[in-house]
């Protein structure tokens, strides 16, 4: 979760005032990195994700209904389309850096 949010923050700098950044705050910043508020974002993400993986198969209509809600949370919070689609890119490069040579794009 913290290469995720480090991307994602580096490359949406306007979205770390949703999560109680400020907005000059440095992603490299170590003590930033590992502050509580940075790592439960991140571990939350992630069991998110994980939630989100575990009902694709017999659940997906569980699942489409909880990301539609949650979809709608985020529009109170002012999220955009663009902070999607650059979460997406960073959840591509996190588990590519992850996965090394292991990951494909296919």
């Amino acid at each position: 979760g913290v290469i995720l949010y480090q991307k994602f923050f580096k490359d949406c700098p306007k979205a770390k005032a949703l999560f109680g950044f400020p907005p000059d705050a440095d992603m490299d910043d170590k003590e930033l990195l590992e502050s509580n508020r940075f790592t439960t974002h991140a571990a939350y993400m992630i069991q998110m994700f994980e939630a989100a993986l575990d009902m694709l198969g017999p659940d997906l209509e569980l699942c489409t209904e909880i990301m539609k809600e949650l979809g709608k949370k985020h529009l109170r919070y002012n999220v955009d389309d663009d902070m999607y689609r650059q979460m997406g890119e960073a959840l591509i490069y996190a588990v590519a850096t992850l996965l090394k040579d292991d990951f494909t794009d296919a």
